[in-house]
C-alpha cells in the first residue's frame, strides 16, 4: 500500500495521520514501532504487508492510496473520494472520525496517535 499526501509548502509537514489510522485499521495493528520512521518516509511493514507514507511538497494538494495485490491494484484519490475512478458517496471524514471518538470507539485512532505523540517528541 503507497499512501501519499503533498503539501503545498515545506513550511508544515503534514503527517497525514489519517492515512496511519487507515493503514493500522486495515490490518488490525495494536501498536507503531517508532522504526518505522526516517524522516522523510515512513515505511511500515506487518503481517507481510508493506506500507509506505510520503509526504512530498508539489503544487497541488492530493491525497491518494494505491493498493497493490498479485491480482489487482486499486487507487483511492481520499480528496476526490473516488476508487478506481468511481465516485463514492460524499461523506466529511472529520465528522466521521469526531462521531466514533464520541460514541466512545477510540481505537481506531490511538494507535497511530500514540505514535505521532513518540515522534513530535523527539
Amino acid at each position: 500500500m503507497e499512501f501519499c499526501r503533498t503539501s503545498l509548502t515545506a513550511d508544515v509537514v503534514d503527517v497525514g495521520i489519517h492515512d496511519l489510522d487507515l493503514f493500522c485499521h486495515i490490518l488490525d495493528l495494536g501498536n507503531v514501532p517508532e522504526s518505522w520512521w526516517d524522516g522523510d518516509v515512513l515505511v511500515a511493514n506487518a503481517y507481510g504487508v508493506e506500507g509506505r507514507f510520503r509526504w512530498p511538497v508539489t503544487v497541488e494538494r492530493m491525497r491518494t492510496v494505491v493498493v497493490t495485490t498479485a491480482s489487482r491494484r486499486i487507487e483511492v484519490d481520499l480528496l476526490a473520494q473516488r476508487i478506481d475512478g468511481h465516485q463514492l458517496p460524499f461523506v466529511w471524514p472529520v465528522r466521521r472520525e469526531l462521531q466514533s471518538f464520541l460514541n466512545g470507539d477510540r481505537a481506531a485512532a490511538a494507535v497511530s496517535h500514540a505514535w505521532l505523540v513518540q515522534v513530535v517528541a523527539r
